[in-house]
Parts: structure tokens; sequence; C-alpha cells
């Protein structure tokens, strides 16, 4: 639901003109009026004090207008091709994690376990960037209900 929506929603809920609200927002009614068509945004301070006036928290005003909600990358699926993407750059790191002389700490050749660790590490941050990349790039697809092709 946008602002403006949530706005609107919370003033009547209070049985408030836009007039009251304006009152008591110290702005003017046509201000409200342009809130709540979207036509204006509040600023911080007006946000905060509308937040107070609804006994909301202000986080509530302003995760409205997330345009998309965030998921936990991890709830982001992978398709083969991701896979394949994701193994393909690992084989040519695991080179690197296998040869004795490229990895060292202080001079020293990494043991074994630490090694796997770096690997399965690896993995982990291509197999997230990828999630992320996802969310960030892909267009968000959607059906138009009222076409159907069968009519």
């Amino acid at each position: 639901m946008a602002l403006k929506d949530v706005m609107k929603q919370l003033r009547r809920s209070r049985n408030m003109t836009q007039k009251q609200l304006a009152a008591q927002l110290g702005v003017s009614q046509n201000a409200i009026s342009m809130y709540e068509t979207g036509n204006r945004e509040p600023d911080m301070k007006t946000l905060s004090a509308l937040a107070g006036i609804f006994g909301v928290d202000m986080n509530y005003l302003l995760e409205s207008q997330a345009q998309t909600p965030v998921s936990r990358p991890e709830e982001i699926p992978l398709n083969q091709r991701d896979e394949r993407d994701i193994g393909k750059k690992m084989r040519s790191m695991l080179e690197l994690f296998d040869s004795k002389e490229a990895l060292m700490f202080d001079g020293e050749p990494l043991d074994e376990e630490t090694r796997e660790l770096l690997k399965e590490s690896y993995r982990s941050q291509l197999e997230l960037t990828k999630r992320l990349a996802k969310v960030k790039y892909s267009p968000k697809k959607k059906k138009d209900k009222t076409t159907d092709k069968n009519n």
C-alpha cells in the first residue's frame, strides 16, 4: 500500500477530516490533500509528526513506500543455469585452492581443513551474489489478468 493510501486510511479510521489533520500537523488542508493524492511527499519532520498523531511507528509509514518486498537471499531459488555458472567459477578457483603454494598464511601452506573452509565460503559467496543479483536485476514480471488468450 502506498504512503498516500496509508495516510488516508489512518486519518479516516480516526474519523478525522483533512482540515483537522492539517491543524494538528501545522500545514494547510491543501498539503494534506496533496499527500493523500500522491502529488506531494511529506518531509521527514512531517512523517514523524504523522506517526505521532496516528500512534504508529514511523517505519510503518515508510515501509508502505517500498516498491518490492525484500526477500531474504536464502529464500531466492537458484535455477540450473545459476548452478552451472557457480560450478564454472568454482572449478577455476579450485585450482588455486588445491595448489599447496598458492594459498599460504605467513609463508606457511594452509592445512586441508582451512582449505575446505575457504572452498565452502567461496561457494556460499557465489550463491549469495547470484541470489542478490536476481533480486536487483531481474525485472518483475506482471501478468495481465484482464487479458486471456482463450477468450
